[in-house]
């Protein structure tokens, strides 16, 4: 019997105002965090539940909060959040 090994990619995301998103994820076999900066609502992914990558399957988890900025400001009467100047569909690690 073959082992097949398993891949599993675990994000978590704050989406701002649909238009730009800040993803986190920890590889877990070396344990180091990444961060990326994406011009895009990341929460799109949300319906993909496994994809293949080079022959390898991977089951895919994302975990993200959606943030109205202008909510933020009128409950809090706090500064606006400071969201990162990125160009749509750009991504920054």
């Amino acid at each position: 019997m073959k082992w097949e090994q398993r891949h599993f990619f675990n994000l978590g995301a704050t989406v701002y105002d649909h238009r730009v998103s800040t993803v986190h994820w920890t590889d877990p076999e070396f344990h180091e965090s990444y961060d990326a900066i994406c011009g895009f609502d990341i929460g799109l992914l949300t319906g993909i539940d496994h994809f293949v990558h080079d022959g390898q399957n991977y089951q895919f988890t994302l975990t993200h909060f959606d943030v109205k900025t202008a909510n933020i400001l009128r409950i809090s009467g706090a500064q606006a959040a400071q969201i990162p100047d990125i160009p749509t569909g750009d991504i920054i690690i």
